[in-house]
């Protein structure tokens, strides 16, 4: 696929090039309970209180 010229220096800004990254977003906001504080319950569950972690 032809890319035209550069909107940023390379590293300066992230750039999602296809449709995945909008569905799996979609997905992480959607399964908790589609609001936002769902998916910081979520987050915060699964990365801060998970026995994953604790050794």
């Amino acid at each position: 696929m032809p890319r035209g010229p550069r909107s940023a220096p390379h590293g300066a800004r992230w750039n999602y090039p296809d449709g995945y990254t909008i569905l799996l977003a979609r997905m992480f906001r959607d399964e908790p309970g589609g609001d936002p504080a769902s998916v910081l319950r979520l987050a915060h569950r699964e990365l801060f209180d998970s026995s994953a972690w604790s050794m």
